[in-house]
């Protein structure tokens, strides 16, 4: 249990109660993985308890109760849990932990003043919205690391307390700072892309391909070589495929999904950490609700459009451990390329999905792959000299192996405005000018190919997606000019 309150978490503490002093019912906690929100909505709820008043935390499926139960009891919190077989079912606590789902098809709302939503990023189910509308003068405290939905969360929340960003929490050794490389990357330009992402059938079948399998496995024997590693696979069939490579190369390799039962996953995690196990490879089961400080080494070997997917996965490595310093990630499913650096943190939007905000965009050594920001990696050269908006500095020298990845012309290029001043275009604005004109570019190839496709949407929204909606907008007369009709709508 943690004693006394980080500097951030006192903060948010003291905004989440501001905030509901003022009148606001409903605030959200957005916070990083590891940043300790257990800490903080346990506080609260201690609070509510020792005020004679009740609450109940909302989790989603009956798995997530049990995880939910242990936290409140690590951070000493007494309650119980709400279901008919459950050991700690407590009926007259105070502090009652839920399944939402449970709730929801029984028609069931026990009495609370507070409801605290775990994993709020997954609160827009019909169960979630259907006890949104049952508790119409409770407060609520909604919390995830990955608050960033499409469809909004207006319904559980009003404000927002985000008291620090991961850059922050890296920085303050709070967490620990990911090393990227991107080895390979798939083509995933045949790949369709159903509700908002990759079609996973489709996905398979590239992953699976016997030169990117080889591919992870040669380059964890050369990157990683024996540190507790978790893959991320796209299916089933791919996660043991990917498992028969890592040993049949001598690497140990197990498999876990959602059929593993509870305590042998726990069994599978614990020979990681002993080193009995090097690699655990998964289809979507480690991303929350897992504690795992000793994992050295993620490999992302599932593209994901998600952001919010993206942010778990990676999140897994981000605990402080021992002499940890940091963890390797090994990039085989263009995931870096499409969301940037976790450091790179998005804010919450309650309305939606926040975009990207165009950041620098990493460089990839040609040499070991290692994945920097120019920018980041000149000011730790030179930590005693301020960068200034107006002329950003960048080193391309990689800082693994010291090869020079400048850009041709040497990544910088000076132009002439009309009023003759001289301004620094830099490379980031060259890549988002080639990222563009690759968009394009494919949009024209696709028009015939795939009419029924609006290929002018598309273009418009890939670079939305990348570089933010102010920027696109820019680009739509270009978009317009460049992309044809099909033929049969001309």
């Amino acid at each position: 249990m943690i004693q006394t309150a980080r500097p951030y978490q006192a903060d948010a503490l003291a905004q989440i109660r501001s905030h509901y002093m003022d009148g606001v019912r409903r605030v959200l906690l957005h916070l990083a993985t590891g940043g300790g929100k257990t800490y903080i909505f346990c506080r609260v709820l201690e609070g509510v308890a020792k005020n004679g008043k009740r609450a109940i935390m909302a989790v989603r499926g009956k798995d997530l109760v049990d995880q939910a139960s242990q936290r409140l009891f690590k951070e000493g919190v007494e309650h119980g849990c709400l279901q008919g077989t459950h050991w700690n079912l407590k009926p007259n606590a105070a502090i009652q932990i839920c399944s939402v789902d449970t709730l929801y098809r029984r028609k069931v709302a026990p009495p609370a003043d507070l409801v605290v939503i775990d994993e709020a990023h997954l609160a827009t189910s019909d169960g979630f919205l259907w006890l949104a509308t049952q508790y119409p003068e409770a407060f609520y405290l909604p919390v995830s690391a990955t608050p960033h939905v499409k469809k909004g969360l207006r319904h559980i929340a009003e404000r927002v307390v985000y008291p620090t960003t991961i850059r922050s929490l890296i920085a303050d050794g709070f967490l620990v700072r990911p090393k990227y490389y991107r080895p390979s990357q798939p083509d995933l330009s045949e790949v369709k892309i159903k509700n908002g992402e990759y079609d996973s059938d489709g996905l398979s079948e590239v992953m699976v391909k016997r030169a990117i399998v080889g591919d992870i496995v040669e380059h964890y024997q050369s990157l990683i070589n024996g540190l507790p590693t978790v893959c991320f696979t796209v299916s089933k069939n791919h996660s043991r495929t990917m498992v028969d490579a890592f040993n049949s190369n001598g690497i140990v390799a197990e498999f876990v999904d959602d059929a593993t039962k509870p305590k042998e996953r726990k069994l599978a995690l614990e020979r990681l950490e002993a080193g009995e196990t090097k690699v655990i490879c998964n289809v979507g089961i480690l991303t929350t609700g897992v504690d795992m400080p000793f994992l050295r080494a993620i490999i992302m070997a599932r593209p994901t459009r998600s952001y919010n997917l993206y942010i778990q996965m990676l999140g897994r490595g981000t605990r402080p451990y021992r002499d940890k310093t940091n963890f390797i990630v090994l990039d085989h499913a263009n995931n870096i390329e499409e969301h940037g650096f976790i450091e790179n943190e998005r804010e919450c939007n309650l309305d939606g999905v926040t975009k990207s905000k165009g950041e620098e965009k990493p460089i990839c050594c040609k040499q070991c792959y290692c994945y920097f920001l120019p920018s980041e990696n000149w000011q730790e050269k030179n930590p005693d000299k301020l960068q200034t908006p107006s002329r950003s500095r960048r080193d391309y020298d990689c800082p693994e192996c010291g090869c020079d990845n400048a850009p041709a012309g040497g990544g910088i290029r000076i132009e002439e405005t009309e009023e003759g001043i001289l301004t620094e275009v830099t490379p980031f604005e060259l890549e988002r000018e080639q990222y563009v004109f690759d968009v394009l570019r494919k949009a024209r190839m696709n028009v015939e190919r795939s009419p029924e496709k609006k290929w002018r949407g598309w273009a418009f929204f890939r670079i939305s997606d990348k570089y933010g909606e102010d920027y696109a907008k820019t680009q739509w007369r270009r978009i317009n000019k460049e992309i044809p009709r099909p033929a049969a709508s001309a």
